[in-house]
């Protein structure tokens, strides 16, 4: 990025390569992007994310198992219905096991650890096994025969699946649950800060990490909390912590059948929370937009290299191992928050930006490459532009300069964008979920420092337009008479006085569309730039309050309450910032 010529070097084996990069390091040669996984590098520069389409034929077949070395593959659209199994554990605190619950697709079973039982024996709510060994090899004969794509579960890895593993390491016992051997529980540590597992032909999706991921809002992400907010659903026992411990360990022992169906509800409840929220096209959609594993749901930096990279190495350029930014800097502002003007209000209209920080990206080319092609150009101009060879530079209202030509994450937004749009229209909102989330995490990427293109600079450029942008709408919108109230990040909140409600609707839609029109010609006129930036009209609160910072009468920030009309004149009590209600509250006070 700094404009200095260096060496491809290619190796035969991983071995080889494994030893020059230790070389490197011994000798304090610096490297390029050393740190990319292998796999990953191979399918990044083919733009192979989620499909892979073989072009060779196999080697050989044996056991439905095709064999291939060094096949020509490329992209493939191929989009799975991944066939998943809810699977729930419960075991007693000295590691031993009591049940196994799994329910899928036309299976609902719950396997327990019942010594009167022969092996296998079925009574009405289980199958009993007298030995935790035998009762393991009939769950691994189940997953044979059901043959799932994915296993599901509320801490599924976290806490059943690595219980499991210890449990067969304890019995001399392979974790055998994957299509060709057992699966392996990595601990959290050099690779990640929690457990994962690599499972031969299979993923883990964790219910926990899924509702975080698709920013289902509830107090907590226990499963009685989510299973009570998305299906109107308790489980069995709403015990926690020491208490529900008794409850399991009594129910073993004196009331088996209970465990049973305790056990089994939790199991579906999970099922039914998937297959409500769409987590497993989800997870595909993700997938096949990132290049990432289908159960590495987190990893934005490692995202961001998948797309990103493979368009540099074609621009003739490379990137560093490690963030390089110059000493000194100091960090990127945050989101600008309006001081708000308290009180009580008739008609407030809330504003937003439509993905404001992505449109950012668009609209000024801000770009690692586009500001590093800058930063290192002649001081002397030879063009018209001021800029050596350059043309065209974009400068924005704050920031850096960007060459254009040179940007590339300005693209890879527009096919997200684009790819979200064909989404929406298509009804698929797992798809378009999972664009936003991606889309919307590219400005924390370049803002983080274990990202390879972290500069402080090119985060602070996007924010500082960014306060621009709502200081230019606010002087707009207050012109027109129409004052705002409050303003944060990326929206902005106008009161419009006693008017009817069908009146104050046709109101802010003239104003964001004028807004809209505004900014393009100033954005057009001022800095030569196409504006992406889109205001939306969100919403009207019919009654709303701002507080005043307790103590003073100062007007707070992202506190505030409110009634929202709804499309069909239904009004909703609306919260942010306020405790509306306690966790620890009776259902009575809430």
């Amino acid at each position: 990025l700094r404009g200095k010529l260096v060496d491809a070097l290619y190796f035969k084996t991983t071995g080889d390569l494994i030893d020059a990069r230790n070389a490197c390091e011994y000798h304090e040669v610096l490297p390029y992007e050393a740190d990319v996984n292998l796999v990953s590098r191979f399918l990044m520069e083919r733009f192979i994310r989620g499909g892979v389409c073989f072009e060779s034929d196999p080697i050989r077949i044996e056991n439905d198992m095709r064999y291939f070395i060094d096949p020509v593959v490329k992209a493939s659209d191929f989009t799975p219905a991944l066939k998943m199994l809810s699977i729930d554990i419960e075991c007693s605190q000295r590691m031993d096991l009591y049940s196994i619950a799994l329910y899928g697709e036309g299976l609902e079973q719950v396997l327990m650890l019942d010594p009167s039982c022969e092996n296998g024996a079925g009574k009405r709510e289980y199958l009993g096994f007298p030995t935790e060994q035998g009762l393991l090899e009939a769950f691994f004969k189940i997953i044979r025969d059901y043959d799932p794509d994915v296993f599901i579960g509320w801490n599924v890895i976290g806490f059943d699946l690595q219980w499991l593993s210890r449990k067969c390491a304890k019995l001399g016992m392979g974790l055998d649950i994957g299509t060709d051997g057992p699966a392996q529980m990595l601990e959290p540590g050099r690779l990640s800060n929690q457990w994962i597992a690599r499972i031969p032909g299979r993923a883990a999706l964790d219910g926990i990490v899924m509702a975080r991921s698709a920013f289902v809002k509830v107090d907590d992400y226990s499963l009685a909390t989510v299973s009570q907010k998305v299906l109107g659903t308790n489980k069995l026992i709403e015990k926690t912590g020491m208490e529900k411990v008794r409850e399991i360990n009594r129910l073993f022992k004196t009331d088996k059948p209970g465990l049973a169906r305790y056990n089994l509800v939790d199991a579906r409840l999970v099922y039914d929370i998937f297959e409500k929220l769409n987590f497993a096209s989800f997870a595909v959609r993700k997938a096949q937009l990132t290049g990432l594993a289908l159960d590495r749901i987190g990893g934005s930096v490692a995202a961001f290299d998948f797309l990103y990279l493979p368009r540099l190495h074609r621009k003739g350029y490379v990137a560093d191992t490690k963030a390089r930014p110059p000493a000194g800097l100091s960090p990127a502002p945050g989101g600008l928050v309006f001081d708000s003007t308290p009180g009580i209000y008739e008609n407030v209209v809330v504003f937003d930006f439509k993905s404001l920080y992505p449109s950012i990206i668009r609209t000024f080319s801000v770009d690692p490459l586009a500001a590093n092609v800058v930063l290192r150009s002649p001081a002397e101009p030879s063009d018209s532009d001021g800029h050596s060879g350059l043309a065209p530079i974009v400068k924005g209202p704050a920031g850096l300069e960007f060459s254009k030509d040179h940007a590339i994450l300005p693209k890879i937004i527009e096919e997200l964008w684009d790819e979200r749009d064909r989404a929406k229209k298509a009804g698929d909102m797992a798809l378009s979920q999972a664009v936003k989330i991606i889309m919307n995490s590219f400005y924390g990427v370049l803002g983080t420092p274990s990202c390879r293109f972290f500069d402080p600079r090119l985060a602070g450029t996007i924010t500082r337009i960014g306060h621009w942008i709502l200081n230019f709408s606010r002087a707009y919108i207050e012109e027109l008479g129409r004052p705002v109230i409050y303003g944060d990040t990326d929206s902005l909140f106008v009161h419009l006085g006693k008017d009817p409600l069908n009146k104050v609707e046709g109101i802010a839609a003239k104003l964001s569309e004028g807004l809209n029109d505004y900014l393009r010609h100033e954005l057009e006129k001022r800095f030569d730039v196409e504006s992406r930036l889109h205001l939306e009209f969100e919403k009207v609160f019919v009654r709303f309050f701002m507080p005043t910072i307790r103590g003073t009468d100062k007007g707070s920030k992202k506190r505030y309450a409110g009634m929202l009309a709804g499309p069909d004149g239904e009004l909703e009590l609306y919260f942010a910032g306020i405790e509306s209600s306690r966790r620890d509250w009776m259902a009575l006070a809430k």
